[in-house]
């Protein structure tokens, strides 16, 4: 699975003040995916290069105009392939996507940790800046505490299943990541010859 074709070199941020953790970890991490790229990949607003396997010059990464690409493609699956299947979930037929690039872009250039630009996107949904008024708020813990019964205090606690376990979002998650590292393991993995 370590591959000297996820060799990454060079990792530069370049319009974030965060550069100081590449010298600290890049080191210590191994060429697994983009492991070396550490989570660069990840954040939106990001411009990055690195320089790859066997590269002479740095490559640079644009996030933003891949997050852009990424919400336009959702965009236009739930407005056309899920409208013309589920009409009845919609108040209205879905505007055009440039009505609405400008809102995603003016949103993934927020920047700051995941929880800050977490508190920006709830806080834009209850203004209404995509046209419709929400108040989304999200438990990390809300699958886990609707399937188990938590006993007892944190240095001794035990745990029961609800009723509902065996129906619950939280077993239903699990179901699914068990089967996708079964399948990527036992069936993706050695087409390519690569066992785990």
């Amino acid at each position: 699975l370590q591959k000297h074709q996820n060799d990454v070199t060079n990792l530069k941020l370049i319009n974030s003040d965060n550069e100081w953790y590449n010298n600290l970890t890049i080191k210590i991490i191994p060429s697994i995916g983009h492991g070396k790229a550490l989570t660069s990949p990840d954040i939106p607003y990001l411009r990055w290069s690195y320089k790859g396997y066997q590269m002479e010059n740095d490559l640079e990464i644009n996030n933003l105009d891949r997050s852009i690409d990424a919400a336009k493609k959702i965009f236009q699956f739930i407005s056309s392939d899920v409208y013309d299947n589920k009409k009845n979930i919609f108040t209205s037929k879905p505007i055009e996507w440039n009505e609405v690039e400008s809102k995603f872009r003016e949103m993934f250039i927020v920047q700051g940790n995941i929880e800050e630009r977490v508190e920006v996107w709830g806080e834009k949904f209850k203004e209404g800046f995509f046209g419709f008024k929400t108040d989304i708020t999200y438990d990390d813990r809300e699958w886990f505490n609707d399937a188990v019964e938590v006993f007892g205090r944190k240095s001794n606690e035990s745990y029961d299943k609800k009723a509902n376990f065996q129906k619950s979002d939280w077993k239903y998650f699990h179901d699914a990541v068990t089967y996708h590292s079964f399948y990527i393991k036992h069936e993706l993995l050695p087409r390519y010859g690569i066992i785990t």
